[in-house]
C-alpha cells in the first residue's frame, strides 16, 4: 500500500514538474494557489544599441521561487537551532 501511494506521488510530481516547465518555456510565471510562484530570470548577450538585442541572443539565467503571503506567515514563527557539534 505505501509503496502505490510513493508511486502515485512521484507520477503526480512528475506531472506537475512538466506543466511547470512547459508554462515557463512559455514565458508565464506559474503560481500554485496560495503556496508559492516560479518564474524565469533572463540575460542577453552584451551589445552596443539595445535595439540590436534579438530573441536569439536571450537565454535563461535562472529561476526564481516566491513564496506566498500565507506560506511566509506560516514560516515566520519558524525556530532555528544550531545542532551540537560532535
Amino acid at each position: 500500500m505505501i509503496f502505490w501511494i510513493r508511486s502515485e506521488l512521484a507520477r503526480s510530481w512528475m506531472l506537475m514538474e512538466d506543466y511547470i516547465i512547459d508554462r515557463l518555456k512559455d514565458g508565464y510565471d506559474v503560481c500554485l494557489n496560495d503556496f508559492c510562484t516560479f518564474g524565469i530570470s533572463a540575460k542577453y548577450r552584451r551589445v552596443d544599441r539595445i535595439n540590436e538585442i534579438r530573441a536569439e541572443s536571450i537565454f535563461v539565467k535562472g529561476m526564481h521561487v516566491r513564496t506566498s503571503e500565507v506560506v511566509n506567515k506560516k514560516l515566520k514563527w519558524a525556530r532555528f537551532e544550531r545542532e551540537s557539534e560532535k
